[in-house]
């Protein structure tokens, strides 16, 4: 009978390094599309998301592309501390995920002033990051178990 051999990751840190960098990679096609999608959005309906006079613009590259970075390295934050204690985390993470999903749809029922084409903007923002980190998070269960 020959003894059975369970094997841990040799540097957990590198694994972690590696779901940040993923999810680093997520946030960074996520702000790309959902740019794309600003500017979709911008030539359609310019008068709408321009604003009245005397309001503030409801958006500016910048937030979107800090917000969709936050969004995917939170998110792999979240999956690094999954794997760590749970059997199987690319399950419980999708699970995760689309909660936080329809979470972030009901905070935006909550846009006051928000006319209906700002708040379709954002919830297309929310599942491109959603989609891009559900995709490139996880990744596939050897590359983040290699030493």
């Amino acid at each position: 009978m020959t003894p059975t051999i369970v094997s841990t990751p040799a540097h957990p840190f590198r694994t972690t390094a590696l779901i940040l960098r993923s999810a680093l990679l997520a946030g960074g096609a996520s702000a790309l599309i959902n740019m794309s999608l600003y500017g979709l959005f911008q030539e359609t309906f310019s008068t709408l998301l321009v604003g009245q006079p005397g309001q503030e613009t409801p958006f500016w590259p910048g937030a979107i592309v800090l917000f969709s970075l936050i969004g995917a390295l939170g998110a792999g934050l979240v999956f690094a501390v999954m794997r760590r204690f749970l059997h199987r985390p690319e399950r419980a993470f999708g699970w995760v995920a689309g909660l936080v999903l329809l979470a972030s749809f009901a905070m935006l029922l909550g846009v006051r002033d928000g006319s209906w084409d700002v708040v379709l903007l954002l919830a297309l923002m929310h599942v491109v990051v959603c989609l891009c980190v559900l995709r490139l998070v996880p990744g596939r269960g050897e590359r983040h178990n290699t030493g």
